[in-house]
């Protein structure tokens, strides 16, 4: 005759699979966020070939953040400017962020982005930069203009206009550089002064 398992058995079983559990999902979710790190990556390498072929077709000279369309009402952000460069909706779309969908077609006043670009940059020429693969372009963002002072906006412009980077990814964000290379910052390390002078 068989015999059956016990009520203490079962609940032995049930605690240890939930204490296995307990361990285990957290290591899931970092596995996961690490991967969407990775895609997030690859996004802003793709963005930064985008913004260097648009210099190009523009005497050397660096997109801005966001542009008034004249006799509009309408602003065209960085993204919209490197759209015909890129051709993929997603790759404004960080991984990370499902709050925001990027469309290539609509053009309004100030719509957050998943990335945001180095303002400071604005026509600055590529060859009057002395350390480009220091300086940071690209990053990780709820909006699309980016300055790194952490509680006073550019002179003449509203702090609502400006965002900082976002540390979305484990306590960091993906950023880009002039040169065209992109790597993971810890958020303290990526609003440092010296990435953006």
């Amino acid at each position: 005759m068989r015999k059956g398992f016990t009520l203490i058995e079962l609940l032995v079983v049930i605690a240890i699979i939930a204490i296995l559990a307990a361990i285990l999902f957290p290591v899931f979710a970092k596995a996961r966020e690490k991967a969407r790190q990775s895609s997030c990556l690859s996004n802003v390498k793709q963005i930064m070939i985008g913004i260097l072929a648009y210099t190009q077709d523009y005497d050397e000279t660096l997109p801005r953040g966001y542009s008034y369309i004249a006799g509009t009402s309408n602003w065209l952000s960085f993204a919209h400017m490197i759209y015909p460069y890129v051709k993929n909706d997603q790759l404004f779309v960080c991984p990370s962020d499902r709050s925001y969908t990027f469309d290539n077609t609509v053009l309004s006043d100030w719509t957050p982005g998943g990335y945001g670009y180095n303002d400071a940059l604005y026509s600055v020429s590529l060859g009057d930069i002395k350390d480009a693969s220091n300086r940071l372009a690209l990053a990780d963002a709820n909006g699309y203009t980016l300055w790194h002072g952490a509680t006073n906006p550019p002179p003449n412009q509203s702090a609502g206009n400006y965002v900082q980077p976002n540390p979305r990814h484990n306590d960091g964000c993906n950023v880009g550089f002039i040169d065209g290379h992109g790597k993971w910052l810890k958020f303290d390390e990526a609003i440092k002064t010296s990435y953006w002078q």
